[in-house]
C-alpha cells in the first residue's frame, strides 16, 4: 500500500490517499478495503503533464444523508491555454456506483484553492458537509461542499485571524475553529494560547466558547477526540491531551516513531466499502 499521505474519516469508513496517490476504502472492522478508480485527475496529469498540470488542491470524503451513499470530492486545477490561466475543476466519486462524475465548480469567486494544501489542512465533515480553509480578496475564508447537493459556497466571514494560525475542526458535532499565536521556530520558549470558536448553527455567527493557555511548550492544536478532550502537539512532538474542564493535560503514550502525521478515531461499522448497486 506504501506510507499514508492523507486519511480521512466518515462513521467508520477510512479514506486513504497513499504515496502513490492512490485512493483507498477501508472498513477496519470487517477488514475490507477497496482501491478507488483513477479520476480525470489522474488523466490530466499523465496527459499533460507537470508543466501543465497544477495539481490536487483539496480532497473530502463524507456522506449522503438523503441518498444514503458514501462519497469523495476532489478539486483541482490545470493550465488553460486559451486564457493562459488555471482553470479549477471538481468531481464526485460516488462508493454504490463506484464511479466518479464531473461537477460544476464556483464561477465568478476571487480566492485561492492553493491556500494551505495539505495534511495540514485537510477540511472536516460535519452534517453532510464538507468544509475546507481558503483565502480570498477579502481575508481567510471556508469553502463548503454540500454532500447531498454537491454544490459549493463560501461561508460569511470568519473571526479575526490576521497573523494567526488557523485551523477548521468539529466540537459536539458543530463547525469549529482553533486560532491561536505562536512562535514559527519550535526552540522558541514562547507560550501558546488558543482560542476556540463555533459556528451557529442557524445563525451562522461564530462565538468564542472557550480560550486556552498558555501552553510553555505546545506546538499546535490537533483535533478534539472526546468532547472535553484536546488534542496537541508539543514543541518536541509529543501528543498530548488537554482536558477542558479539569485543564489538566495528559501525555499518551505514542511510540515517537508513530507519532501522528494522519490521525483518525475508530468506530465500528458495518457498511461494506465492496457495496454496489445496480
Amino acid at each position: 500500500m506504501g506510507s499514508v499521505w492523507l486519511s480521512y474519516h466518515c462513521n467508520g469508513i477510512s479514506c486513504m490517499v497513499n504515496s502513490s496517490k492512490t485512493v483507498i476504502l477501508c472498513n477496519l472492522e470487517l477488514r475490507e478495503f477497496k482501491v478507488v478508480p483513477e479520476t480525470t485527475y489522474d488523466l490530466c496529469q499523465a496527459l499533460i503533464g507537470n508543466k501543465k498540470f497544477n495539481g490536487l488542491k483539496r480532497m473530502g470524503f463524507g456522506y449522503d444523508i438523503r441518498a444514503d451513499v458514501y462519497k469523495i470530492v476532489i478539486i483541482f486545477s490545470w493550465y488553460n491555454n486559451t486564457n493562459k490561466g488555471y482553470t479549477i475543476c471538481a468531481e464526485v466519486y460516488d462508493l454504490t456506483t463506484n464511479s466518479w462524475k464531473d461537477i460544476k465548480f464556483m464561477e465568478g469567486e476571487a480566492f485561492d484553492i492553493n491556500y494551505g494544501w495539505g495534511a495540514e489542512n485537510k477540511g472536516v465533515y460535519c452534517k453532510g458537509f464538507y468544509y475546507w480553509l481558503v483565502d480570498s480578496n477579502f481575508g481567510r475564508r471556508i469553502l463548503s461542499f454540500d454532500m447531498c447537493n454537491e454544490v459549493f459556497r463560501i461561508l460569511p466571514s470568519l473571526p479575526n485571524t490576521r497573523y494567526k494560525n488557523v485551523e477548521i475542526a468539529v466540537w459536539n458535532d458543530s463547525l469549529a475553529l482553533f486560532i491561536w499565536c505562536n512562535n514559527l521556530r519550535k526552540w522558541s520558549k514562547d507560550p501558546m494560547s488558543i482560542e476556540i470558536w463555533v459556528m451557529e448553527e442557524q445563525s451562522g455567527e461564530w462565538c468564542n466558547v472557550f480560550s486556552i493557555g498558555p501552553f510553555e511548550d505546545m506546538w499546535a492544536p490537533l483535533t478534539f477526540w472526546k468532547r472535553d478532550e484536546l488534542l496537541m502537539v508539543t514543541k518536541d512532538g509529543e501528543i498530548v491531551s488537554y482536558n477542558l474542564g479539569s485543564k489538566k493535560l495528559r501525555k499518551l503514550d505514542i511510540h515517537p516513531d508513530d507519532r501522528m502525521h494522519c490521525w483518525g478515531f475508530y468506530v465500528k461499522s458495518l457498511v461494506s466499502v465492496n457495496q454496489r448497486r445496480s
